[in-house]
């Protein structure tokens, strides 16, 4: 086994056991809660990346990720060393679509989401961490 395909293998088994603090967007992509920081996880077909956020941080996202959702317009925040850009406008062939990129230390991320999983990840981080 190829040492990237061991590294996706691993995220995959260890994102099933942590379950109960994730804030899911899709399989894919999601962010881990623990104690003081959560931790950015997006599995792609090729390269697995994870990068720590602070709370703080965290919580500027998923307000840009919320206004871009309410207002269904174009937001883009940067934190630290990432620049994260959610797209949550009405595409007429596909309204139920919100594209989330992020970019950073570790290279570019472009995601295609369901809205309602979005917004449900938006509940989730609310209901564990609060956006104040």
């Amino acid at each position: 086994m190829d040492l990237g395909r061991a590294i996706r293998v691993f995220f995959r088994t260890f994102s099933r056991m942590t379950d109960h603090r994730k804030i899911k967007f899709s399989d894919r992509m999601y962010m881990l809660v623990p104690y003081v920081e959560l931790t950015l996880v997006s599995l792609g077909v090729d390269n697995v990346q994870a990068m720590k956020l602070s709370v703080k941080d965290a919580t500027e996202i998923f307000k840009s990720i919320r206004s871009a959702c309410e207002m269904r317009e174009i937001k883009e925040i940067e934190v630290g060393e990432l620049t994260w850009k959610t797209d949550a406008r009405l595409q007429p062939e596909d309204p139920d679509r919100v594209v989330v990129q992020f970019d950073g230390p570790l290279g570019f991320v472009r995601e295609v989401l369901r809205r309602e999983d979005v917004v449900a990840a938006l509940t989730e981080f609310e209901k564990k961490i609060g956006l104040g």
